[in-house]
């Protein structure tokens, strides 16, 4: 999103499909979400890369929760 804004996906519930790309102008993206009281698990793959790309997790007050920075295409997960 090279606007800068993030994506408010909302409430996660259930599993989600989502599908984006970066490019030299459109360097990360960035994805907002909750997740549900009574069912706090949350699992993240991003895969299928022709390129490096990482993953962060933050908590609502931007505190780094996990990382997943392997190089190159290697898929990224958090669970």
């Amino acid at each position: 999103n090279a606007s800068g804004a993030e994506f408010d996906i909302g409430t996660l519930d259930g599993s989600g499909f989502f599908q984006d790309f970066v490019d030299a102008i459109d360097l990360s993206d960035t994805y907002q979400f909750t997740l549900p009281t009574d069912s706090p698990n949350f699992n993240l793959l991003l895969d299928g890369l022709s390129g490096n790309g990482d993953v962060y997790l933050y908590d609502s007050t931007r505190s780094l929760l996990q990382a997943s920075t392997n190089a190159n295409s290697t898929a990224e997960t958090i669970t």
